[in-house]
């Protein structure tokens, strides 16, 4: 029996990790302030239920986070710290987390969705040519037979960029990443079908237009439609490769 390709290792969490998280949950209330000492490690232990050494472990992982400073005769002490610390960056739980393709796509749309909005009731005259320029790339690339991926992706971060929320373009270059595998199939399958570069070009145009006519629902819209058949078109690709790895 070949192994399916929709499937993916469980995550494991070790002991150590669930401690940090519960001491991160600890620090990011009002329970505790920068200069209060934590219980001790033998305290915690007894508390979770795990032992010392274990504690001992996310103590570390806490110390290198920044979060606490191991004093010897002091004990376990809460430092000065942000409380954006202690909560894990959307980034690297998209690296983490991001193995589910589809759930990706959902999260690519509410991104991308509004940045089309952003874009367009932000734009300027300077970004107007930006965008017209990242396009005329993208229908020389697929005019000449070629993928057009990478030109794709561009026209989509130069959007990210007129929306003026510098989040939209580092969030999508993470998701353009995680999601390049399952996109290059669907491109490659997609693009050789007749009618099928002329109808992503006309979708792209759509969402051009509406941007620089500065009609921000529109480009909602049309942004929306696009990624909604790109969606399909992935959710096609991994119907198939799950039905030949039966």
């Amino acid at each position: 029996m070949k192994k399916s390709s929709t499937m993916q290792p469980i995550q494991k969490k070790r002991t150590y990790e669930l401690v940090v998280e519960q001491i991160k949950e600890l620090l990011s209330g009002d329970d505790f302030k920068p200069g209060d000492r934590l219980p001790t490690e033998q305290e915690i232990a007894s508390t979770m239920g795990v032992s010392r050494a274990t504690v001992r472990e996310a103590m570390i992982v806490l110390e290198r986070s920044g979060l606490v400073e191991i004093c010897p005769g002091r004990g376990i002490v809460v430092c000065e710290y942000n409380k954006h610390q202690v909560n894990e960056p959307i980034i690297e739980v998209l690296k983490r987390d991001g193995k589910n393709v589809l759930d990706l796509l959902d999260f690519r749309k509410g991104i991308e969705v509004e940045a089309a909005y952003l874009a367009a009731v932000r734009i300027n005259k300077e970004n107007q040519q930006e965008l017209r320029n990242a396009y005329k790339e993208l229908k020389r690339a697929v005019q000449e037979g070629a993928l057009g991926a990478e030109e794709d992706r561009f026209f989509h971060r130069v959007i990210a960029h007129i929306s003026g929320n510098h989040l939209f373009e580092r969030v999508m270059d993470t998701i353009e990443d995680l999601l390049k595998d399952a996109q290059a199939k669907t491109r490659a399958d997609s693009m050789r079908r007749p009618g099928q570069p002329q109808i992503v070009l006309k979708e792209h145009e759509r969402i051009m237009n509406a941007i620089i006519r500065g009609d921000g629902d529109e480009a909602r819209n049309a942004m929306r439609v696009h990624l909604d058949n790109v969606a399909a078109k992935i959710h096609h690709v991994l119907k198939m490769d799950s039905s030949k790895g039966r």
